[in-house]
């Protein structure tokens, strides 16, 4: 979930091995922590070892020990891409990604941290929802629903007259 220009100013240091962190710094100059699991770890430790620092540079994309530059880092990658046999978009990797995490029944307010938005509805509009997601994600919860809720053998609720049924929901909102 991490933006190109939050990749490529990502600093070696920043990386805590242990927990399998990153930090990154992102819009608005705001620190968060990126996780990855063990197959990035194993591939950014070769790509650490093939790629020594120059000059001390602390960059962990870094070309002569100086940043690269938004256009150039694309166009290696889109390079490479080509040469694998498919088309590269850097910016969809990050609503597969997203889309990827909320099939996996992340909580939206999970992926929102790790994507570096402030506001949800901006996480939510990088999600691909499919119709058969949003079935049986209302299935679920018509199912948790009805085992919470009071036996209707059991238990009767009276919200009164339709009036005051009308003027307790008011005062909710």
């Amino acid at each position: 979930g991490v933006r190109v220009s939050e990749a490529l100013g990502c600093l070696r240091s920043a990386i805590d091995w242990n927990a399998m962190t990153i930090c990154v710094i992102g819009k608005g100059n705001k620190q968060r922590i990126v996780c990855f699991d063990a197959d990035f770890k194993s591939t950014l430790q070769k790509f650490i070892i093939s790629n020594p620092t120059v000059n001390g540079c602390d960059l962990l994309f870094q070309h002569n020990g100086h940043r690269y530059s938004l256009e150039c880092f694309e166009g290696k990658i889109r390079d490479f891409c080509e040469k694998l046999g498919f088309k590269y978009l850097f910016h969809q990797l990050r609503h597969t990604f997203a889309t990827e995490e909320v099939k996996a029944g992340m909580k939206p307010s999970i992926l929102q941290e790790l994507m570096g938005h402030s506001d949800l509805k901006t996480t939510m509009g990088y999600v691909k929802i499919e119709n058969e997601q949003v079935r049986t994600a209302f299935l679920k919860a018509s199912e948790n629903a009805k085992r919470k809720s009071p036996n209707p053998e059991t238990q009767t609720i009276s919200y009164g007259t339709p009036q005051e049924a009308y003027d307790k929901l008011k005062s909710l909102k």
